[in-house]
């Protein structure tokens, strides 16, 4: 693929920071109300998407170096995949509406499907129920989104090298193949003029803390811009753009579609892969993740002494003053 100047954006969060902070169940009620504050006020920063101006990429550089995330204009891919996306979903509009919920969390999403092959609640790998029932036009949707896919994995290969490596390094059991190049599969969120596909905030936390996801919108819509709340930013996402982040770490969810009919698909690879290839391949289990597990100790340890600190410190302020009213009393 052609390579494109990146335009990197500051953005005032840490990536190790949302690795420390990473719980594997979802946080969404719990969204600081500073946050939800700056959104009201409409004081989180925009990344706008031109399509007159697709010569760069876009990369959301954090506060400890580390990529928070990395946009993709539709126009700047060799490919019109959004055509073809387009065109292909029409065969899932009339499957049935599913309502679910996610780790307890209801992302606002009514039809979604995943086609992916994970090693949820058993001991090898599978192709997911939803693929296996939908067949005929699941298999097409992701034989057409195969471009797609080859061409995202070239990008992801080039700006996280390890990362990829470690999603494509060994080999799905017999029978099953990654269905989304880099990525073991995909969720694909379909919308309606009565149901447009509006995720409410959360994080995939079913995915590995050190896992890049990739997003891409399609259909022909307004509006719908993606926001990254931790790091107070709200992407927009014209028809056909990528956006890869870490969706395990970062709240995200999307505005109002304002018009039209919005589409999305995710491509993801579930934390319980890595566990599998772990185990079969007799790599015991990943070094990353136990490092990470004694790190989000001492830092918990530590929050928790600097709350205690803090707590302290007023109950030693409130003696003193009250000290003082006795003295000027007397």
């Amino acid at each position: 693929m052609d390579y494109y100047p990146i335009k990197e954006i500051p953005v005032p969060v840490s990536l190790k920071h949302l690795q420390l902070k990473f719980k594997p169940y979802n946080t969404a009620n719990k969204l600081s109300p500073a946050l939800q504050r700056l959104y009201n006020q409409g004081k989180f920063q925009h990344v706008y998407s031109d399509p007159d101006a697709a010569s760069y990429h876009t990369l959301l550089r954090g506060a400890d170096q580390g990529i928070i995330a990395y946009h993709v204009p539709a126009a700047a891919l060799q490919s019109d995949h959004q055509s073809v996306l387009s065109e292909s979903i029409k065969h899932l509009q009339d499957l049935p509406r599913i309502k679910q919920q996610h780790k307890g969390v209801d992302r606002g999403v009514a039809v979604q499907r995943h086609y992916i092959v994970w090693c949820s609640s058993a001991k090898v790998p599978f192709v997911s129920k939803e693929f296996r029932e939908d067949k005929e036009p699941a298999q097409n949707f992701m034989n057409d989104s195969q471009g797609l896919w080859k061409e995202a994995s070239e990008i992801f290969r080039r700006i996280w090298l390890r990362q990829e490596k470690r999603f494509t390094e060994h080999e799905t059991p017999p029978g099953t193949t990654r269905m989304a190049g880099s990525w073991c599969g995909c969720a694909v969120n379909i919308g309606s003029e009565d149901n447009p596909v509006q995720t409410l905030p959360h994080r995939d936390v079913g995915e590995s803390p050190f896992g890049i996801s990739c997003l891409t919108a399609f259909g022909n819509y307004h509006g719908g811009d993606v926001v990254l709340w931790e790091a107070k930013v709200i992407i927009q996402m014209r028809s056909g753009d990528l956006l890869f982040f870490p969706d395990a770490l970062i709240h995200h969810s999307n505005e109002p579609v304002t018009d039209g009919v919005r589409h999305s698909v995710v491509a993801f690879t579930p934390h319980n892969m890595f566990s599998w290839f772990n185990r079969a391949y007799g790599e015991g289990p990943l070094n990353r993740d136990i490092r990470l597990r004694g790190e989000r100790k001492l830092y918990e340890a530590r929050a928790k002494k600097r709350k205690l600190e803090k707590v302290k410190g007023k109950e030693t302020s409130r003696k003193k003053k009250r000290s003082q009213q006795r003295r000027q009393v007397s």
